[in-house]
C-alpha cells in the first residue's frame, strides 16, 4: 500500500495505490485542532464525515477534500 496526502488548490488530495484491501475499508481521522474538513469525494462521489472520521472503501483510488 502507497498513499500520498498533497495540497491541492482548495483542499487536499490523497492518492491511494497497491493491494491492501481490508474488508471494512480504511479510516482517516482528521485532527482535531484541524479546520473541519469541507467538501469530500471519493473517486468522485460525493461523501460525509463521522464525526471526524471518514471510511474509505478499500477499492478507493483518489480522495479530495475541500476547505
Amino acid at each position: 500500500m502507497t498513499w500520498a496526502l498533497t495540497p491541492s488548490q482548495g483542499g487536499w488530495t490523497l492518492t491511494l495505490d497497491g493491494d491492501a484491501a481490508p474488508p471494512a475499508g480504511f479510516v482517516l481521522s482528521w485532527p482535531s485542532d484541524a479546520p473541519a474538513p469541507g467538501r469530500t469525494v471519493i473517486d468522485s462521489e460525493p461523501v460525509t464525515w463521522d464525526g471526524l472520521n471518514l471510511t474509505i472503501p478499500a477499492n478507493a483510488r483518489r480522495v479530495e477534500i475541500l476547505r
